[in-house]
């Protein structure tokens, strides 16, 4: 144990360590329990487990199992991990592992970074061509690894979602993947193709307009607040996706000036055709401001609308104003193809619109339900579905 650095070791110079155990020790006011290394560190086989980092003052303890600010070289078998909370820990955005090796069968590395955006390997498909993802895993959940141009990269995990089986007997298949191309969103963000982050507690003040192939990921602990809402321009996507507790939020209201009454949470604009929206995951709340929208669907007028919307999961809660659905159609508009697979679904018509299905003075939408719990609840003079 040591106050400082290194309970273990604490390397400043250059150092070899082949085979070894670096195990139970502490750094009770810094960085580092098991290893801190500031220099050049060649490693061939080790065991590093059971090692404590406390931090100081208000800073958490990083690298429990091994602290580096410098890249450091790993070969042999290697595993690194079940000390107290983090196991390595690359400080600095050019620090990496580097190999002059194969990484044997049995390596188990569990890995924080100080910065996401960049590799934390060099060189390691020269020695190994099994997938990094044998060897190397995020000590925190959120995040996953990622094979990019034959290095190991960080990424965001994210649940996809696909029907498996027949309309009857079939079910929603999970599948945990990893995204390591993707920009944080903010308010400056222009939704064209691509992968975008949703993290933190923030509210963007202007209407997002979604111009491509859009996929968001919701962080769990996130929320999201749109306070124009979304509008999903004709024929393009957004895709909503969650992590593995589901606890990512996304609450789109929808303009609550008079310039574009009639405008949905999320959708369609007044008088302009909304695209397709696909909801795996996360927690979506849409809402709008203005009469005649739809929660999920079709502004107002005969020549808004939505192409579809499609759920696999998640939880969604859609409510409509007066003469709109709750997930469907605006006033004067049919509204979206709904296909649910999964999920919880909670939606509520305005006055004369559906919960799901089409709003006044239109016929219903297709609504399909495979599977999933559905709570449709219809306005005055108007159907649930």
């Amino acid at each position: 144990a040591t106050t400082y650095g290194g309970g273990g070791i604490c390397n400043k110079g250059t150092m070899t360590l082949t085979d070894c155990e670096v195990t139970d020790n502490s750094a009770s006011k810094y960085h580092g329990g098991g290893i801190w290394n500031n220099g050049t560190l060649t490693i061939d086989g080790i065991t590093v487990t059971g090692n404590t980092a406390s931090g100081y003052d208000d800073v958490p303890g990083y690298g429990d199992g091994i602290y580096s600010s410098t890249s450091f070289s790993l070969k042999g078998k290697c595993v690194v991990s079940g000390n107290s909370d983090s196991n390595v820990y690359l400080n600095g955005a050019s620090t990496n592992i580097t190999f002059t090796g194969a990484l044997a069968e049995g390596t188990s590395v569990g890995l924080g970074v100080s910065d996401y955006d960049r590799a934390l390997t060099s060189g390691y498909s020269t020695f190994n061509s099994a997938d990094p993802t044998d060897f190397f895993s995020m000590d925190n959940g959120k995040y996953g690894i990622a094979e990019v141009n034959g290095e190991a990269y960080p990424g965001f995990v994210y649940y996809d979602h696909s029907w498996v089986g027949g309309n009857t007997d079939g079910h929603v298949e999970t599948t945990r993947k990893v995204c390591s191309s993707f920009s944080y969103y903010d308010k400056n963000t222009e939704l064209t193709d691509g992968w975008y982050v949703l993290s933190g507690t923030k509210a963007y003040g202007d209407r997002a307009v979604v111009k491509g192939d859009v996929k968001f990921i919701l962080m769990d602990g996130s929320d999201s607040e749109f306070e124009e809402g979304l509008h999903i321009q004709n024929n393009k996507t957004l895709t909503i996706y969650g992590q593995s507790e589901g606890t990512g939020m996304l609450r789109a209201t929808g303009d609550d000036g008079f310039d574009n009454n009639g405008d949905a949470a999320i959708g369609g604009n007044n008088n302009a055709m909304g695209g397709s929206l696909v909801i795996h995951g996360g927690i979506v709340t849409a809402k709008p401001d203005n009469n005649c929208a739809a929660g999920i669907g079709g502004g107002q007028g005969d020549e808004s609308g939505m192409k579809d919307v499609t759920i696999y999961g998640g939880n969604i809660n859609a409510e409509g104003r007066s003469d709109a659905a709750g997930i469907g159609g605006g006033e004067a508009n049919c509204g979206p193809t709904v296909t649910i697979y999964g999920g919880t679904v909670i939606a509520k018509g305005g006055s004369y619109g559906a919960g799901i299905g089409g709003g006044e003075d239109r016929s219903n939408s297709a609504v399909t339900i495979y599977g999933g719990t559905v709570n449709a609840t219809g306005g005055s003079e108007a159907a649930g579905i």
